[in-house]
């Protein structure tokens, strides 16, 4: 396998996403824990062949650059990335000295092996001394749909402050149900045996079937309350993958939300290769937009009208609504005060470039305080 590639436009919309919801996740969560973790499953080498960052650089960089973070001197802020193949885990290693000296309160580790591996070994740790895994965030992006069981998820991730932000390839799923190549990988993905509703479903439908599916056994087995998904299309219109996001929080849903909006302005529900560095379908100087304006005048006129924009939510499809600035918010399932209102802060644009510095590879996550929840 290449060590680095070309990077597709969804590939840069799924980091995109990523980059929005972490620039909310990071001051939500600091201004209440003492430690949190973002952990990159599949981390790769942290870079593509023309330069772009890869996802471990997107999120140390939304850290580092991001308004707030000189306030959280207090928290620490921990970093994990997993990649089984060397060439790559190595050049992951060189693109993270960027960052030295990093500051004291922000640690990377690297840890070369399986993600299943690695995981089994934090729970073992956390089991041993009876402890639990600080607020997490796990961003899983596998290729394919093996390596990423259910069950570990439902462990790794039981805490009410952990969250999951995986990449599902129901295309490739979508095509080899039913074959038996697919059989185990498709069984421990999705935590059980039973496609009959998805193979039921006409061909148009399955897809989406699939997404339901998966949501509804995150929901079922891992606990979480609430999921969202966000499709990726090619350039040619068929479905790339999904983004699905789980978690526990309603704080988590409305930012989750909002990166969706930023990443698709139009539905807030897709992203396509096809349209990507179009902008948007009614704007610039070149739009008429007179008759519409003057239809819309003559059916509305001196009327009040509720507008719904669509949005793909969680769980069983029923609305979330987007609270107003004066609401108060929950904070990943605690009430949110006034002096947490830096959390709705955005993430700057990523400049080339930081300085930092990382810790030693691994093949297991080191036991001890950069895993663990530092409150018991």
């Amino acid at each position: 396998m290449a060590t680095v590639w070309p990077i597709e436009p969804h590939t840069a919309a799924k980091h995109e996403l990523l980059m929005h919801y972490l620039g909310a996740w990071f001051p939500i969560l600091a201004s209440r824990e003492q430690r949190i973790i973002f952990l990159d499953g599949f981390a790769g080498p942290g870079i593509y062949s023309d330069g772009e960052p890869g996802s471990p650089i997107i999120a140390l960089r939304t850290l580092l650059n991001h308004s707030a973070f000189p306030r959280y001197s207090r928290c620490e802020f921990i970093f994990h990335f997993i990649e089984a193949d060397t060439p790559r885990l190595d050049r992951l290693s060189s693109e993270l000295r960027q960052f030295d000296p990093l500051p004291s309160n922000v640690k990377v580790s690297t840890h070369r092996g399986e993600f299943v591996d690695v995981i089994e070994g934090v729970l073992g740790s956390l089991d041993t001394r009876n402890r639990r895994l600080a607020p997490t965030l796990a961003f899983v992006d596998p290729f394919g749909v093996s390596g990423v069981p259910m069950e570990l998820i439902s462990r790794f991730l039981d805490s009410r402050k952990c969250e999951l932000f995986l990449i599902l390839m129901v295309d490739h799923l979508n095509r080899f149900l039913t074959t038996a190549h697919m059989k185990g990988g498709r069984d421990s993905l999705f935590g059980t045996d039973d496609f009959s509703v998805v193979e039921a479903a006409p061909a148009g439908e399955r897809i989406s079937a699939l997404v339901d599916l998966y949501k509804q056994q995150l929901r079922d087995v891992a606990n979480f309350q609430y999921a969202l998904d966000f499709e990726m299309r090619r350039a040619n219109e068929t479905v790339a993958y999904y983004v699905v996001y789980a978690t526990r929080s309603l704080t988590g849903v409305e930012k989750f939300k909002d990166a969706m909006w930023k990443v698709d302005p139009s539905t807030g529900s897709m992203f396509s290769d096809r349209h990507w560095n179009q902008g948007s379908l009614l704007t610039g100087s070149n739009v008429e937009l007179s008759q519409l304006q003057h239809r819309l005048s003559e059916q509305f006129g001196g009327e009040t009208v509720p507008i719904r924009a669509p949005r793909r939510v969680h769980a069983r499809r029923d609305a979330v609504p987007k609270a107003r600035p004066s609401q108060r918010l929950e904070v990943h399932g605690e009430p949110r005060n006034d002096c947490g209102r830096e959390a709705a802060g955005q993430p700057q644009r990523i400049p080339q470039g930081h300085s930092g510095a990382v810790q030693r590879e691994s093949r297991h996550l080191i036991p001890g305080p950069a895993i663990e929840d530092p409150t018991g």
